[in-house]
């Protein structure tokens, strides 16, 4: 099938498919790797490279909703610790709550319908409150002030400093948030064992990525999910290609793909690439 039909497949008319063909951008190559696996719920999935040096390990997680079903199960598998970063109230209540249910087991399975999901969807047997940080800040190139746009759907959570979903949101009015920096934060917290920066920040990513790199912080592996790309606009496939580059001049490989997710490991940290 081709991917004109495909997208008519997934319910686009003939004449979005086609727009949509053109403003999606070339790919990265995907370089095939061994020991991948993938955590979390349909929605909130993320695919990553499974080793031992994950044991005990930090993972930063940039723009978490009400769905953090990746990190939880993250974080008991390998007795990492998360710092879990949105600057949404909702996202923080939705933390608060998770605190408030630890120590119990799943009581259903993980929701299909929606990016949110239930605290007793979540098995939070083996999480210790110790292990989770929470910072409700957004994360950009600077710190200081930001606004944030909310989505077309009043039920989602997922705002966005560039209103990657529609510029007539612009008629709401923004979320005024603090923002930093991962380097920021990694210096204030005192991490030192960071080894996944997952980053699903509505269309943030070439930024906050590249003051990253700006201050020489190269994490062995980078889960980012190129969210203008379910949008498409010139300037999402512009920024996307940018994002691309990005990572690939610093060293960094794809090794999968989901959708618009794109895992990345450093390929220093790979034998036989």
């Amino acid at each position: 099938m081709t991917f004109l039909n495909r997208l008519v497949s997934y319910g686009c008319t003939k004449s979005e498919a086609l727009r949509r063909k053109i403003l999606t951008p070339p790919f990265p190559k995907i370089i095939p790797v061994n020991n991948l696996d993938t955590l979390g719920s349909e929605w909130g999935q993320k695919t990553y490279i499974s080793s031992p040096d994950l044991n005990g390990s930090s993972l930063l997680s940039g723009g978490v909703g009400e769905d953090i079903s990746f990190d939880l199960e993250f974080v008991a598998k390998y007795g990492a610790t998360v710092i879990l970063v949105d600057p949404v109230p909702r996202a923080s209540r939705h933390f608060e709550g998770v605190l408030q249910s630890l120590g119990t087991a799943r009581q259903k399975p993980y929701s299909t319908y929606g990016p949110q999901q239930d605290y007793d969807s979540y098995d939070l047997t083996k999480i210790s409150a110790a292990q989770l940080k929470f910072v409700p800040l957004a994360l950009f190139d600077s710190e200081g002030e930001l606004e944030i746009y909310p989505p077309v759907n009043p039920a989602h959570v997922n705002y966005s400093a560039l209103d990657i979903q529609d510029k007539m949101s612009r008629r709401r009015a923004p979320l005024v948030v603090k923002k930093t920096t991962i380097p920021k934060l990694v210096t204030e917290l005192g991490i030192t064992n960071l080894r996944i920066v997952k980053l699903d920040i509505e269309g943030s990513q070439l930024e906050t990525l590249a003051q990253m790199f700006i201050e020489k912080l190269f994490p062995q592996q980078i889960l980012v999910e190129v969210d203008e790309l379910y949008f498409p606009t010139w300037r999402g496939r512009s920024r996307a290609i940018k994002c691309f580059r990005l990572l690939k001049r610093h060293g960094y490989i794809c090794v999968s793909r989901h959708q618009y997710d794109f895992t990345y490991v450093l390929k220093s940290k790979i034998t036989g690439v």
